[in-house]
């Protein structure tokens, strides 16, 4: 009996993980790799040149999507929030949908700032680019 009770809550415990998992792994090592390729490719032969790293070094951060006073808004780390313009007008986008931002260090980055590319995990796509000061 008490290995029955012993498989049980090892059992449960099996499960209960398998159920709360999410795809809060969203940016794990190899997607991380993956996110940095796209963004970089996304970029214009004029903008990989301003670059200042390796397109490996990019900086890369999970958000979601919300709008306010931009209508388009990626918030990372439940605080920052940063107005991004679309790459076509035609893109649909959920609140709370979930972003990636992968950020860039740049020639004039004391000026303009990092060059920031927002993409959709789900397509894996380049939907937009941070605007830069």
């Amino acid at each position: 009996m008490k290995y029955i009770n012993y498989f049980v809550f090892v059992l449960s415990i099996i499960f209960y993980t398998v159920s709360c998992s999410d795809d809060s792994d969203i940016l794990s090592t190899t997607n991380e790799t993956k996110f940095k390729m796209i963004a970089y490719k996304g970029l214009t032969d004029q903008q990989k040149e301003s670059l200042t790293i390796q397109w490996q070094d990019a900086f890369v951060e999970q958000g979601y999507y919300q709008t306010g006073n931009c209508p388009d808004i990626v918030v990372i780390n439940s605080n920052n929030k940063l107005c991004f313009n679309l790459k076509d007008g035609n893109t649909q986008l959920q609140l709370n949908q979930k972003l990636v931002a992968v950020s860039f260090g740049t020639k004039n980055i004391i000026l303009s700032g990092p060059m920031i590319v927002i993409i959709d995990p789900t397509n894996e796509n380049v939907i937009g680019f941070v605007g830069r000061n």
